[in-house]
């Protein structure tokens, strides 16, 4: 169910453009549009929420899945990589449970603002601040408990969500130290549209960014990106590494080179005007009828799903599946599923593992993790449902061959390096972007 909207917008979030046209709007949710004119062109190219929405409310912070610690962590790892300094100072926006800050050594002193925090002050990994960093308030509360600039300055999963992302940055920079970077993930629009991930548009996304458009955000910001790379974050995200623009000490060919393919491998897929999102929605719309059918089958047999985790996103996703009403009767773990289904209930691992459905719904962004996880569930008949970016079904018979695929593309070193890398990853590549571009 989308959020209630307050009214349309009326320029760009980025670029404050008037020229707006439709891009889809998928079933049950808001309308997206992107800036520009129905050849794509006369704009930044935002592909951005039709409407200015009511303040969701905060959720609660809950615990990170071991992947989504591993690719926070190798965020602070590359952010140390580029630090200049031995005793340097690291602030985390949307720091949640400390996940990111705590995989920092000692000689870095680590600093996180949530506004989900239960209260300001010392953690068991550093010192946080119950404020939204992009307020007044915020930017008071770090004054006052003695923060000045920081050398890393990362926020993951925090863009998106961002009604004026220059504000945002043009906030960060003014917390950046002269030689500091600064480290944004964010879900990436080349990756949401060819992979056909609905989850990308959840209730609290405002924008879906592709690098063309972060990079005229950083020039406004007077910040320059100095490095990049996609990941598995949220099932296909872009991290970025950004410094001041007059800075010239991160200029390093290596990352240099990093960047130029990304950028070649945007423009290769023409990725502008409404045609790409006619085919997401196409796409979109295909999947989610092949969903329906098999739950229906599903449901006719008796049969009863958990999903195997709750959130916005994961909302999103279950929302574009178009599951039979009932289907899914509960959540493993603490977070719910806002707008799609209430009530539901929440199970620790151990109660799901002693009472068992019939198919676990699992989340496109813990795929490796999911299958380890339960791989005894499927060996005894259970089966996983990746409803994200195809309908998988995971049973005892594909079940060696599926977590040999997931171990080859995601969490390691045959993790995701470009857009070409992706799309094989697929079996059935989404070109038919490019190919209704052209023709």
């Amino acid at each position: 169910m989308p959020s209630q909207p307050l009214e349309r917008i009326a320029t760009c979030r980025a670029c404050e453009g008037t020229e707006l046209t439709e891009a889809f709007c998928l079933p049950g949710e808001d309308p997206w549009v992107f800036c520009g004119d129905g050849e794509g062109r006369g704009g930044c190219g935002l592909l951005q929420r039709a409407s200015v929405c009511a303040e969701a409310p905060l959720l609660a912070i809950t615990p990170p899945s071991w992947t989504e610690q591993y690719r926070r962590r190798t965020a602070a790892a590359e952010a140390l990589e580029m630090m200049t300094t031995r005793d340097g100072c690291a602030l985390d926006i949307g720091c949640g449970d400390g996940a990111l800050l705590s995989a920092y050594p000692r000689w870095v002193s680590p600093v996180g603002i949530d506004p989900r925090l239960p209260a300001s002050g010392g953690q068991d990994w550093g010192y946080g601040l119950a404020e939204d960093f992009v307020t007044q308030d915020g930017q008071d509360a770090l004054d006052e408990a003695g923060f000045g600039l920081f050398d890393v300055i990362t926020a993951v999963g925090v863009l998106e969500e961002a009604e004026d992302p220059l504000a945002f940055l043009l906030r960060a920079r003014d917390r950046l130290a002269e030689d500091g970077v600064l480290v944004l993930e964010t879900p990436y629009a080349a990756l949401a549209l060819t992979r056909t991930l609905g989850s990308a548009f959840h209730d609290r996304a405002r924008a879906v960014y592709m690098l063309s458009v972060l990079e005229r955000l950083a020039r406004a910001a007077a910040l320059k990106i100095v490095r990049g790379a996609m990941t598995e974050t949220a099932a296909g995200s872009i991290r970025l590494f950004l410094t001041h623009a007059a800075y010239a000490g991160h200029d390093y060919e290596p990352w240099t080179e990093g960047l130029a393919r990304l950028w070649d491998e945007e423009a290769a897929l023409a990725l502008h005007g409404p045609a790409p999102y006619r085919a997401f929605a196409a796409r979109h719309a295909a999947r989610a009828a092949e969903i329906q059918a098999l739950g229906a089958t599903a449901a006719e047999r008796f049969e009863h799903a958990y999903a195997l985790c709750g959130g916005e996103r994961m909302a999103a996703a279950l929302r574009g599946a178009g599951l039979p009403e009932g289907f899914v009767t509960g959540i493993v773990g603490e977070a719910g599923l806002p707008g799609y289904a209430e009530g539901l209930d929440r199970l620790t691992e151990d109660e799901a593992r002693s009472a068992p459905p019939d198919i676990l719904i699992a989340p496109a962004w813990r795929r490796r993790e999911s299958l380890e996880q339960w791989h005894g569930f499927v060996m005894e008949g259970g089966k996983l449902w990746f409803v994200e970016p195809e309908l998988h079904v995971i049973d005892a018979h594909n079940y060696a061959t599926e977590l040999g695929r997931a171990l080859a593309v995601t969490d390691g070193p045959g993790s995701v390096e470009s857009l070409r890398a992706a799309l094989s990853a697929m079996q059935r590549p989404a070109l038919s972007v490019v190919a209704e571009r052209r023709a």
